[in-house]
């Protein structure tokens, strides 16, 4: 009997540990499944996170390069600042790359993170490069290539981290940017020159009062006859403008923004053709830009003929009772008859300073923009015209009065010259009268 108890007991302890065995083993295996079970839970999240933000990087890209484009479109650059200035195409790569560079890493900032375990970290893009290796040939007129570099993503969850780069390299569709620019840029070389000769135009006697001596804006107050040729040659180019671009889907226009002039009386030259104007200090300003390194290349006067006062004159005669034009026959010089000689000549020069802007709207795609913003892309360019010309309100006549009492017309103050003088009369056949009749009409240069 005490053979068998001990047999039963130890029976016992083997059932026993047997099923303790059972339980830890089967216990250990529950805990290892559900480990494993955490960590893909733990992983696949951070993959839907790490593809949530390289979408959400995507479409920032996209969006900041909409935004930066019509920005930079509004920025009033100056393409044409007494002479042809238009920004280089390496100039407005930078630009365009700098501005989306920092909306890009202002859009990432505010990626949202719903799970509060997560914990993750995006370093903000160091470049991003707009390649145009086609802008010659109309490669990028619909679209272009923006890349971003730099940037990483790092995640932490439990004590488990991840970290990747974050490189963007993308199209950005239906924006006509690099279009817009490629022929403002080739309008402003090609008519750049005309503008200036068109504006030039309009700063003539014929436009300028002779009573007010400054002009200080563009409204029809002081020089209103300046003020609307001027109006009517920016009107004119930016119909001209717009034909250059032939494209159903842009509008052109353009306005004055600036004008400033001033006129003096009697200058030591009176030379008729427009010139670099002296400068001022109203309407100079010109917006370029600056020479930078991109940051990919980091990580990978018109001809003069001026009028003396002492130049020939030629008349262009009439007497009464003979045709105009007349031709007459010096026979010989009369001593004791004489006439008032020499020209009386009045003169002013002048400059002016003035700016016009001219917009281009491209109304074939919208822009992604934020609300209230015009979606539609605008290009707007500057322009900056300084010109002095001297011969303005130019008259010149005989004297009047008969020798020894010899005087230019009006009052003495208005006349530029000091040449008139009595000298020697001649007799003419056509006009036997004593004292000779003089030429009824006015002289001109020759």
């Amino acid at each position: 009997m005490k053979g068998q108890s001990s047999l039963l007991v130890l029976l016992a302890v083997m059932v026993i540990m047997m099923g303790g065995w059972i339980f830890t083993s089967f216990y250990q295996a529950q805990i290892q499944e559900s480990t494993v079970s955490e960590i893909e839970t733990i992983f696949s999240k951070i993959g839907t996170y790490l593809n949530s933000i390289k979408g959400f990087s995507k479409n920032a890209l996209i969006l900041s390069v909409h935004k930066a484009t019509s920005d930079i479109g509004t920025e009033r650059l100056t393409f044409y600042c007494n002479d042809v200035t238009i920004p280089t195409t390496k100039q407005m790569r930078y630009e365009l790359s700098s501005k989306t560079l920092n909306l890009l890493n202002d859009y990432i900032k505010n990626y949202p993170v719903t799970d509060p375990l997560m914990v993750i970290e995006i370093e903000n893009f160091s470049c991003v490069d707009t390649p145009i290796e086609g802008l010659e040939q109309g490669l990028n007129d619909e679209n272009f290539t923006a890349n971003a570099y730099g940037s990483k993503i790092g995640i932490s969850i439990k004590e488990n981290n991840v970290s990747t780069n974050n490189v963007m390299l993308e199209t950005i569709p239906e924006n006509r940017f690099w279009f817009l620019y490629r022929n403002l840029r080739d309008w402003t070389s090609q008519e750049g020159k005309n503008f200036e000769k068109m504006v030039c135009d309009c700063f003539s006697k014929e436009k300028l009062p002779r009573t007010v001596n400054e002009m200080k804006n563009c409204d029809d107050s002081e020089w209103p006859e300046f003020t609307n040729c001027f109006r009517e040659v920016i009107n004119e180019r930016a119909k001209n403008m717009q034909d250059f671009i032939n494209d159903p889907n842009v509008e052109c226009s353009g306005e004055p923004t600036c004008c400033y002039g001033q006129k003096e009386r009697c200058p030591s030259s009176i030379d008729e053709q427009c010139g670099i104007g002296p400068g001022g200090t109203q309407c100079t300003s010109c917006n370029s830009l600056p020479d930078n390194e991109l940051c990919i290349d980091t990580i990978g006067a018109s001809s003069e003929k001026s009028y003396g006062t002492n130049e020939k004159i030629k008349n262009i005669v009439s007497f009464d009772g003979e045709p105009e034009g007349h031709d007459i026959s010096v026979i010989s010089f009369a001593p004791e008859e004489f006439r008032c000689g020499g020209p009386c000549t009045f003169y002013e020069s002048g400059y002016i300073n003035v700016k016009a802007q001219f917009t281009c709207t491209d109304k074939k795609y919208q822009l992604s923009l934020p609300f209230p913003e015009d979606r539609y892309l605008k290009f707007t360019i500057d322009t900056k015209i300084s010109l002095q010309k001297n011969g303005i309100n130019l008259r010149t006549t005989e004297c009047e009065g008969i020798w020894p009492d010899c005087k230019c017309p009006g009052s003495p103050e208005d006349w530029c010259t000091a040449d008139c003088k009595s000298v020697p009369g001649t007799v003419v056949t056509a006009v036997p009268t004593t004292p000779p009749i003089f030429p009824s009409t006015v002289p001109r240069p020759v």
